[in-house]
């Protein structure tokens, strides 16, 4: 790590040089100030099944041998039916352009 030389990166008290937190990007440009990265200000509602109509039934502890990814995926599957456009269920949640 000394090969990094941080010495010339951060003060004695561990603090960032001048130097580094001005190349550090401002407004919009920081990633949580750009609309499509912080999760927040580009959301869409989803058109998500009931999520009970894929529940596994259990019907004593460790006594049935299911897969409950199994059922996740069907879920997923009718998840991105549902908006097929982007085929990515979670590309849809972000509200990235493009998304109708």
């Amino acid at each position: 790590m000394r090969s990094y030389r941080p010495e010339e990166l951060f003060d004695e008290h561990g603090a960032p040089d001048a130097l580094v937190l001005s190349i550090n990007p401002v407004g919009e440009l920081r990633m949580s100030g750009n609309p499509h990265a912080n999760g927040g200000l580009l959301t869409v509602d989803l058109d998500l099944p009931d999520f009970r109509e894929y529940a596994v039934p259990v019907e004593a502890p460790g006594r049935d041998r299911l897969e409950s990814t199994r059922k996740l995926g069907e879920f997923m599957r009718s998840s991105t039916r549902a908006r097929p456009r982007p085929r990515s269920t979670w590309w849809c949640a972000t509200g990235h352009p493009g998304t109708t």
